[in-house]
């Protein structure tokens, strides 16, 4: 199994539905399935092989979905990285978790670039428009790369490695809790998490924001007709204190 099957099994029931939306921004799952496979024979391209861990380190942005699929297509593992790092706190991460390739957004890429140098890792950075162009040059690999249901997908902070059987069952008792259907729109003001893969699982719409403002949100929610949203407990302070929250209610 991969979990990345997640998508390849949504763009076949519901592959022109829009699945991400940033703004006017919009991807089908036809064309988020495609860039996935696309980025997947560029990595290999680049040297990935199976069983490797690949540092992610991007907003909440549609790159970002483009990047954990395309990754574990190729039946590696993603170690999700902060984009608020310092040099040194990401190159430390590099050097533990024993990642050789790092996507980084193209806003933090001094910072990406010092720690991948003091880490000997492959360096790839996302830069919209040309991180699309890049994709269109690369050999698509449809196929996800078939994994032990126990492998690990992703490899998340002191060194917790998530398996893709664990991920996929989490998708849908999330999708069976929440009752997602393709009608749904969800947002997440968090790092992308199991709520995105419960979305593409659903057929549903995430819609995103970068990071999060309590007004953004409330005007994104509103625009989009948002039915689930997924925050912390300080986001939900932060929304009820908001002094343009009657304009919202």
């Amino acid at each position: 199994m991969n979990l990345a099957g997640i998508l390849t099994a949504s763009a076949e029931l519901f592959g022109a539905n829009t699945a991400l939306k940033l703004d006017e921004r919009e991807l089908t799952y036809w064309a988020l399935d495609l860039a996935s496979a696309r980025l997947a024979g560029l990595l290999i391209a680049r040297g990935l092989v199976a069983g490797q861990r690949v540092a992610v380190m991007l907003p909440n942005v549609p790159q970002l979905a483009v990047a954990h699929y395309g990754v574990l297509r190729t039946g590696a593992s993603v170690v999700p990285v902060s984009v608020s790092l310092e040099w040194d706190e990401l190159a430390s991460r590099l050097g533990a978790s024993g990642a050789r390739h790092l996507l980084a957004w193209h806003g933090v890429a001094e910072t990406a670039d010092a720690a991948a140098r003091q880490a000997g890792a492959d360096c790839l950075f996302v830069t919209p428009g040309e991180f699309e162009k890049l994709l269109l040059s690369a050999q698509a690999e449809r196929e996800p790369f078939e994994c032990a249901p126990s492998d690990t997908a992703v490899l998340l902070g002191g060194h917790a490695e998530v398996s893709h059987e664990r991920l996929a069952q989490d998708a849908r008792a999330l999708v069976a809790r929440l009752r997602l259907t393709e009608e749904d729109v969800t947002l997440t003001a968090l790092p992308m998490s199991e709520l995105l893969h419960a979305t593409i699982a659903a057929g549903a719409c995430m819609t995103l924001i970068e990071r999060f403002d309590p007004a953004r949100a409330r005007a994104v929610i509103q625009r989009d007709r948002v039915t689930v949203f997924q925050r912390s407990p300080a986001m939900c302070s932060r929304l009820e204190r908001h002094p343009d929250r009657a304009r919202y209610s």
